[in-house]
């Protein structure tokens, strides 16, 4: 998705919205009932009506699941509206000090090796 390039608070005609922190947020109503099974349990509320943000939305998409509560979605070039799944990186565990979920499975396919060639059961 191209990123924004409006003023924080902008609204996107139907149902996106620009935060003053450059994030996406879109109004689950408005969306396809295939993207809005995705957003179980990534709602958020705003009093008005449910939203999800753009870029947990476009993970989901990717993984084909709603995201966990324990996995966030890292943008890794600003600016935070560029939404493009290959500017974007599943963490598990906070910002700063999580891991990359790609990351922590090569670490768990590493360990997995050594503990076989020690034969330690896991």
């Amino acid at each position: 998705m191209k990123p924004p390039s409006a003023k924080p608070g902008y609204k996107y005609g139907y149902t996106r919205t620009l935060s003053k922190e450059g994030y996406i947020s879109l109004v689950i109503s408005g969306l396809s009932k295939e993207d809005q099974l995705l957003c179980k349990g990534m709602e958020q509320s705003n009093g008005v009506s449910p939203r999800v943000l753009e870029h947990r939305l476009v993970m989901a998409r990717q993984l084909g699941r709603p995201l966990l509560k324990t996995e966030t979605v890292h943008h890794i070039h600003e600016p935070k509206g560029d939404n493009r799944p290959e500017n974007l990186e599943l963490r598990i565990s906070q910002h700063g000090k999580g891991f990359a979920k790609h990351d922590l499975l090569v670490e768990i396919d590493r360990l997995k090796l050594i503990l076989n060639e020690h034969n330690i059961p896991y």
